[in-house]
């Protein structure tokens, strides 16, 4: 049975594009008998399918369930296989795959190391343009050992490589060789044949996608549901109301406001824990007044971070003193920080030493969506009612605010990364010199030489985890970001829906996998 939006729209209310209004949405017909239905809330924009192309979140979202990528992370964020069976380092800089026989694309093609080895070849490839390039250019070779072996390269022991071979947003998912010479890279992006669970049947831009079950998937027993539609729906609250109403399934974004209503739902289950995330203030620290070390840390020092979690998300949130989340445990530093701390007094006498007084006028660029707005305000309120300064919001859309901060064309930028699973994705990229997300481009010597080492440690617990908490701790008190908060992510499921295993990496796709409707 395929639902129309029409079909779909007929119990429970959902704010639709079209007009900004009401429609219904209908509720389960017999148990079992129509796809699984998730909702991917908060975005509508879907530009590619292709994993080398994609940028932005919701293209990761439902390409992590149509595409493998070598290795996965398990519910307990460690590593292990997924078209690789084992893998080896022969050597510092040599890695060995053996992949999964008997692995097929959509298309009924068998997945061979030859595969493997034109996905990085298209990644590398300056032309193609992959937004990843930059971020696997230490990877100097691929090679197919035999049809089930590929060797990897390295120009210098890099150990983030297996975190960036997993099924997250690095586009290393493994595309098929055939299916993109037959269609070419744009058609391909629009109609992706992948090997994962899912298989694309229909996309209707901004409405909703839908998918068959790969009935040749090689993880027995999955999907376990015949089919999947997923609706894109920007408003969160219309998405829980249909939930509720039996119209959907899952919803992979809980609204922070409405965690205490959808707690109260009998019908639904709500999971929560925190996210892989790090919400703060960037500064251009190559202009006024945050060029000065004393006025950053007397901002950062003036943020009650417990205070902002309870008035910005309502409690859904972490305080945080670094870019680094919980969820990756061995690089987590836990010790207190002094610049990242509330501390009025403090903030006070910084903002005495900076060049910089009270009357300073600051521009803060916001985002006028949902928390987002509220982020930028409580921010600023904080700021001000602590230091006396002019600090206003003056807000843009999310594609304008990104542009800018891209181009360091301002003074300050409330924002956010997600779904990064690696502290080399935090640290590395974010503030190495030549990180490609160094926007303002900040610059420490000894930031970037412990970084450097970090990376090239393969004991990454023993040895890596130790020296990202020295960067992130110097980082720190340079403070050429305010680190706020790492949120929460808040799921619901309907009860009746069995298989949804929360973890902190939110695979949306892959994770719709084993789950089926009762």
């Amino acid at each position: 049975m395929t639902l129309s939006r029409r079909t779909l729209l007929g119990g429970a209310t959902l704010l639709t594009a079209e007009a900004g209004g009401l429609r219904p949405f209908a509720a389960m017909a017999q148990p079992g008998a129509a796809p699984l239905r998730a909702a991917m809330t908060g975005f509508t924009t879907i530009n590619t399918l292709d994993p080398g192309k994609a940028a932005i979140n919701p293209e990761f979202y439902i390409i992590w369930g149509v595409f493998n990528t070598l290795v996965k992370f398990d519910a307990k964020m460690n590593v292990v296989g997924d078209l690789a069976e084992s893998w080896t380092n022969p050597d510092a800089t040599t890695w060995e795959f053996k992949l999964r026989q008997g692995v097929h694309f959509h298309d009924g093609s068998e997945l061979t190391a030859e595969d493997v080895v034109f996905t990085f070849q298209r990644i590398a490839d300056e032309k193609f343009g992959s937004p990843v390039r930059r971020k696997m250019a230490p990877l100097v070779s691929v090679e197919a050992v035999d049809a089930h072996t590929v060797r990897m390269k390295t120009d210098k022991p890099f150990a983030p490589l297996l975190t960036y071979l997993t099924n997250t947003r690095t586009s290393t998912q493994i595309v098929c060789k055939k299916a993109v010479l037959a269609m070419g890279d744009e058609q391909y992006g629009r109609t992706p044949v992948g090997s994962g669970p899912w298989k694309l049947t229909e996309w209707r831009p901004n409405e909703k996608l839908s998918f068959a079950a790969h009935t040749e998937y090689f993880e027995r027993g999955l999907p376990k549901a015949p089919a999947l539609e997923v609706m894109l729906i920007r408003d969160d609250s219309s998405a829980i109301n249909a939930l509720a109403a039996g119209g959907l399934h899952f919803v992979n974004a809980v609204p922070y406001g409405d965690t205490e209503r959808v707690k109260r739902m009998a019908s639904v289950a709500f999971s929560s824990m925190p996210g892989l995330n790090a919400r703060f203030a960037q500064f251009n620290i190559q202009r006024p007044p945050f060029d000065d070390v004393h006025f950053r840390r007397a901002v950062s020092m003036s943020i009650n971070r417990q205070a902002f979690v309870q008035a910005v998300v309502f409690g859904q949130a972490v305080p945080s003193q670094g870019y680094i989340p919980q969820a990756i445990s061995w690089a987590y530093d836990r010790e207190p920080r002094p610049y990242a701390q509330y501390n009025p007094q403090a903030a006070k006498a910084e903002l005495a030493k900076s060049r910089y007084g009270a009357d300073v006028e600051v521009v803060v660029y916001g985002m006028p969506d949902a928390w987002w707005k509220r982020m930028s305000e409580v921010f600023v309120d904080m700021v001000n009612r602590t230091l006396g300064t002019k600090f206003r919001v003056e807000f843009m859309d999310s594609r304008t605010h990104f542009q800018r901060w891209m181009a360091n064309d301002g003074q300050c930028w409330p924002n956010g990364w997600i779904a990064l699973c690696d502290p080399d994705e935090y640290l590395f990229d974010c503030f190495h010199s030549t990180g490609w997300r160094n926007f303002s481009k900040y610059s420490n010597p000894q930031v970037d030489s412990l970084l450097e080492q970090a990376r090239q440690e393969l004991d990454r617990e023993a040895k890596g985890g130790p020296l990202y908490m020295q960067a992130e701790r110097l980082i720190a008190e340079d403070c050429p970001s305010v680190f706020l908060m790492n949120t929460y992510s808040n799921s619901a499921v309907l009860k009746r829906v069995t298989g949804f295993d929360h973890t902190p990496f939110d695979g949306f796709g892959a994770q719709l996998a084993p789950m089926t409707v009762g």
